[in-house]
């Protein structure tokens, strides 16, 4: 199956079940990221995290970068991850 679709079936699910926003949904993003999937090491995971929390703006850059190391692809990502949180 495309990452992109996988990305976005599992960010849909996410925003159906879940209230809080991106730290609500951490857990289940590493595991899919990380364990599940294997697109990157915790290590990456942690970066990202860190990185889109320093960053200004909400942190869902967090979900746009792992789209980005997952399918490398950030347009694709980015139409996939907008359509899933709407």
């Amino acid at each position: 199956m495309h990452v992109l679709w996988v990305l976005f079936t599992h960010i849909v699910g996410l925003a159906l079940i879940t209230f809080g926003g991106v730290n609500t949904v951490l857990p289940a993003l590493h595991h899919q990221a990380v364990n599940e999937q294997h697109w990157m090491t915790d290590r990456d995971f942690a970066n990202f995290y860190a990185l889109s929390s320093v960053s200004p703006g909400p942190n869902f850059l967090i979900l746009t970068l792992i789209g980005y190391k997952a399918a490398g692809a950030v347009v694709g990502w980015d139409l996939a991850h907008a359509a899933g949180n709407v």
